[in-house]
């Protein structure tokens, strides 16, 4: 029983409750991970783990950046919400789910993260297509009703960086082409919650003046200097800078710089309004 009230403080710690999330099968041993746990640690939000910086917050959307030096280890964390992934720099890692043996190392942060993850957007290309980017955008859903809480180790040589951006919204369950989008970009990437297009832009070129039917968050993947313009300016010098608007807002993307410009701007998809 004592193990079991653990279990609830933990979960009520991230605003998780009993009726929300189903019960997990192996209660008694996420309680005693649990209460087994260096004094001063605990299960953390995602973004109250220290090694995930929050950004920015609005509404159910919220932009992260994770920097985990080699040898460091993350505290414990949840993840309830869909997420999207940007690895900046990738490293080897591992994962261990709360109550369960360390898994294997990946290079950099793939499309599925803990137990049950799932790549959201679409697939590989088919065979004799292009090579997908070095950065790239990935994505898991399955947190919407599966949450997992999991912590992760850098096990390589280098600092494995990478931007999140989290949709805790029930997403848009309209179909996931860009006919609604309010852009005519082809997405590299497309689900319920988020949808993401590359923008390329050679050194004085301009994309046109748009805007989407959703907030969009525009992260620099690529050296270089632009501006994101639209109510306010936003100056994008160095990858990982980011830059964020409101649904319908007009705005246009400014290579001001002396080389080839990067970046991802993702859709953060919401429910449509009745």
């Amino acid at each position: 029983m004592k193990k079991l009230a653990i279990l609830l403080v933990a979960l009520s710690a991230f605003g998780v409750s009993a009726q929300e999330r189903p019960q997990a099968p192996d209660a008694d041993k996420i309680a005693v991970a649990i209460a087994s746990l260096p004094r001063g640690e605990s299960v953390v939000p995602v973004y109250h783990e220290p090694h995930h910086r929050m950004l920015f917050a609005y509404g159910t959307t919220k932009i992260l950046e994770g920097q985990l030096p080699p040898g460091d280890m993350s505290w414990f964390h949840v993840h309830t919400e869909p997420i999207l992934y940007i690895t900046l720099s990738a490293s080897q890692q591992r994962t261990q789910v709360l109550g369960e043996e360390w898994g294997g190392g990946a290079a950099g942060r793939g499309a599925a993260a803990g137990r049950g993850g799932t790549a959201a957007g679409r697939g590989a290309p088919p065979n004799g297509a292009a090579p997908l980017p070095a950065i790239r955008a990935t994505s898991t859903t399955s947190y919407y009703d599966h949450p997992v809480t999991h912590r992760i180790t850098n096990a390589g040589d280098r600092l494995f960086r990478f931007m999140v951006v989290t949709n805790a919204s029930a997403g848009d369950e309209r179909d996931e082409s860009s006919t609604d989008a309010g852009f005519a970009g082809v997405p590299e990437l497309a689900n319920r919650w988020f949808r993401s297009y590359r923008i390329k832009l050679a050194p004085g070129e301009s994309t046109q003046s748009h805007r989407h039917s959703t907030e969009s968050v525009i992260v620099q993947v690529s050296d270089g200097k632009a501006m994101a313009v639209g109510p306010m300016t936003w100056e994008l010098g160095e990858p990982g800078r980011w830059a964020w608007f409101d649904s319908g807002t007009v705005h246009e993307i400014r290579n001001v710089g002396t080389v080839p410009f990067e970046a991802i701007e993702v859709e953060v998809r919401k429910p449509v309004a009745k």
